[in-house]
C-alpha cells in the first residue's frame, strides 16, 4: 500500500523497572569493581568451559527467585515434573530445581526478605525489581566470562545481539534478558468510508520520525478530513487532538525516554537531551487545540471528560455523529493486518495507514531478565538454568514452566501448538491452577502457541525482532543516575501536574499562549535547565564510552 511495507513487524512492555540509581560514584564504582573481581576469582576456581567428563557433579539445588503468579495450586507438580526433565538436560542432570514465585508488589519484598535473612539465592529475575540499584548492591555476578565459553554459545547465537545489551550497565553482562516482541508502530485508523476525503499520497508519505513538519501535516490533514466530513456528511465530529498521543506514545514520535513524569527524552537519531514539553511540536499542538476548542471544533470540557483521550475509546463509534472520525493504533503487524483487527471490532470496514517508515527499539525496551547471584556456590548450573530459559534446547522445560502439565493445564495439538484450558487469552492469572506469564522469565518465541497466538504472529514478531531496517537506540545500555537533580525533578513534576490537562485538552481556548508562556517560565523556574544539563553530561559521557 505504501513506501514502507516492512517484510515482518515487531511490537513493548514494561519496563526492567526504574532508570534509576546507576551512578559513577566511588561507592557504585567499588561496588562493580569487587563484582568484577569475584567473577575472576569465581572462573579460576570453576572454569566456565570444563565439561562434565572433567568433574563429578555432586547434587545442587538452584533456588530461583521470580514474579510470576505466585504460588498457585500445581506450582508443586509442576516443579517436580520440571525436576524430572532437567535430569535429560546436559549440565542439569545432578541439579534440582526449587521455584520462589511471587506476584507483584510481593516479589521486590520477598525478594528482599530472603536476601536479608541470608537465604539460598541463587538465580533471580529483575522484573519488579529496581534493576540498577540490585547490580551496584553487587546482588549479580558479571556472566561475560561465561558467556564467552563455548559451553554457553547458545545463548550468544540464539538472542540477538542488541537484546543482550539491552541490560548491561557499564558494559558488563549482568543478566539475560527475556525475549518477545521489541516494539511498536503506531497507525492512524479510519472508517474506510472516510478514504474519500483524506489525501492517501500525503498520509502515505508522512514519516513522524522526521520531527516537526512531518507532525502539523497530520495534524492540518486530519483537521481538513473531518471539516470534509463534516460538510458533505452533514455530520458533526471533533478535530482528533493530537496532543495526548504526542505526550504519551514514543511509537509516534520515535524516542527514548529518561524521564516520563517531567517529560525528559531523547529523540530518534539524536543524542540531545530535550524536555518535550518545551518542544515546538507541543507548542504547536496546544495553539492547534487551544483554537478547536475557542472555534467549537473541539469539546470544551474534554479535560474532565477525556472522552477522546487516545481518539475513541468504541472503535464502533468512529462513524458516529459527536465522534472523532480517527483513531491511533499502537501495533506490530501490518496495514492490512491492523486494518482487519479494527474491522472485526468496529464491524465495519476500517483502513489502516502506518506514521512511520520503520520500528525503532528503543533503550528502556525490557522485559527484564535472569541473573545469578553473586552468592551463589553453583554459578555454573544457575547460568546453564538460564539457557533453558531462553533457548531451543530448553524449550520442553521452558513451556512446562509457563503453561504447566499436558492433559492437565493444557492439551498438545501438535509438537508446538496447545489449547490452554483455564483461559482463552495469551496468559492466565493468579487465579488458575497454574501458570507463569512466558515474557517474564524467558524467551517467549520458544512458547508454545495457545488459541489466543497465531503462526503468523509470531513469525512476524522474530522476523522483525531481527530486521535490519529497525533502528535501535544509540542509548542501549544507558542507564541514568538522577540523584544529582531529584529536587529539581521533582519540582518540575510538580509544574507539569498543574499546567498539563489544560493545555492538552485546550481548556483555555483562544488564550492558551499565555497559559503556555506561564507554564515554561515555571518550568525554568523549577530546574528545566538544571535537569537538561545533568542528563546530557550523562547522555554524551556514555556516547563516548561506546
Amino acid at each position: 500500500m505504501k513506501k514502507r511495507i516492512l517484510a515482518l513487524l515487531l511490537g513493548a512492555v514494561m519496563t526492567v523497572g526504574v532508570l534509576t540509581g546507576c551512578g559513577s560514584s566511588d561507592e557504585n564504582a567499588d561496588n562493580k569493581s569487587e563484582s568484577n573481581t569475584s567473577v575472576s576469582e569465581q572462573a579460576s576456581v570453576s572454569s566456565p568451559g570444563e565439561t562434565e567428563a572433567e568433574k563429578e557433579k555432586e547434587p545442587v539445588t538452584l533456588e530461583w527467585y521470580f514474579n510470576g503468579n505466585g504460588p498457585q495450586q500445581d506450582t508443586q507438580k509442576v516443579e517436580d515434573y520440571v525436576n524430572e526433565l532437567l535430569k535429560d538436560y546436559e549440565g542439569l542432570e545432578h541439579v534440582t530445581l526449587h521455584m520462589n514465585s511471587f506476584s507483584g508488589s510481593d516479589y521486590a519484598q520477598q525478594l528482599l526478605l530472603a536476601q536479608t535473612s541470608g537465604k539460598q539465592i541463587d538465580i533471580i529475575s529483575t522484573y519488579g525489581l529496581d534493576y540498577t540499584t540490585e547490580v551496584n548492591n553487587g546482588t549479580f555476578l558479571p556472566l561475560d566470562d561465561y558467556l564467552a565459553s563455548e559451553e554457553f554459545s547458545d545463548i550468544r547465537e540464539e538472542l540477538p545481539e542488541w537484546l543482550l545489551e539491552t541490560l548491561k550497565v557499564d558494559g558488563v553482562t549482568y543478566v539475560i534478558p527475556n525475549q518477545q516482541q521489541a516494539c511498536n508502530n503506531r497507525f492512524l485508523v479510519m472508517p474506510k468510508e472516510y478514504v474519500e476525503y483524506a489525501d492517501v499520497d500525503l498520509l502515505n508519505s508522512i514519516n513522524l520520525a522526521e520531527g516537526y513538519d512531518e507532525l502539523v501535516a497530520l495534524q492540518e490533514e486530519l483537521e481538513r478530513i473531518t471539516l470534509a466530513i463534516n460538510e458533505n456528511k452533514g455530520m458533526s465530529k471533533p478535530v482528533f487532538n493530537l496532543v495526548p498521543t504526542y505526550l504519551d506514545a514514543r511509537e509516534l514520535i520515535q524516542r527514548d525516554v529518561l524521564q516520563k513524569a517531567s517529560g525528559f527524552v531523547v529523540n530518534v537519531g539524536s543524542t540531545e537531551v530535550c524536555n518535550i514539553y518545551a518542544t515546538e511540536e507541543f507548542k504547536y499542538l496546544c495553539r492547534k487545540i487551544g483554537e478547536y476548542v475557542a472555534n467549537g471544533l473541539y469539546p470544551e470540557d474534554d479535560a474532565v471528560d477525556q472522552v477522546f483521550a487516545y481518539g475513541n475509546p468504541e472503535v464502533k463509534q468512529m462513524n458516529e455523529d459527536g465522534y472523532v472520525a480517527f483513531t491511533i493504533a499502537q501495533d506490530y503487524l501490518e496495514e492490512e493486518d491492523v486494518a482487519k483487527k479494527y474491522t472485526d471490532t468496529a464491524g465495519y470496514e476500517c483502513v489502516a495507514i502506518q506514521l512511520n517508515d520503520n520500528f525503532y527499539v528503543p533503550f528502556g525496551w525490557s522485559a527484564g531478565g535472569s541473573g545469578v547471584t553473586s552468592t551463589s556456590e553453583n554459578p555454573e548450573e544457575a547460568l546453564k538454568f538460564i539457557e533453558v530459559l531462553h533457548t531451543e534446547k530448553g524449550k520442553e522445560i521452558y513451556n512446562a514452566l509457563v503453561y504447566g502439565l499436558e492433559d492437565v493445564h493444557y492439551e498438545k495439538l501438535d509438537d508446538n501448538h496447545i489449547k490452554t484450558l483455564e483461559f482463552d487469552s495469551s496468559q492466565g492469572g493468579s487465579d488458575t491452577s497454574y501458570h507463569t506469564p512466558k515474557w517474564k522469565i524467558g524467551n517467549t518465541f520458544n512458547a508454545y502457541l495457545n488459541q489466543a497466538v497465531t503462526d503468523e504472529q509470531i513469525k512476524r514478531q522474530i522476523t522483525l525482532n531481527e530486521d535490519p531496517d529497525n533502528q535501535v537506540s544509540e542509548l542501549m545500555g544507558f542507564w541514568i543516575d538522577l540523584t544529582p537533580v531529584e529536587l529539581e525533578i521533582s519540582q518540575c513534576q510538580a509544574v507539569i501536574t498543574e499546567y498539563r490537562t489544560a493545555l492538552q485538552y485546550g481548556s483555555m481556548g483562544a488564550d492558551w499562549e499565555a497559559y503556555y508562556n506561564e507554564f515554561m517560565d515555571k518550568l525554568e523556574a523549577a530546574g528545566m535547565q538544571t535537569v537538561l544539563d545533568e542528563l546530557q553530561s550523562q547522555v554524551d559521557a556514555f556516547i563516548a564510552s561506546k
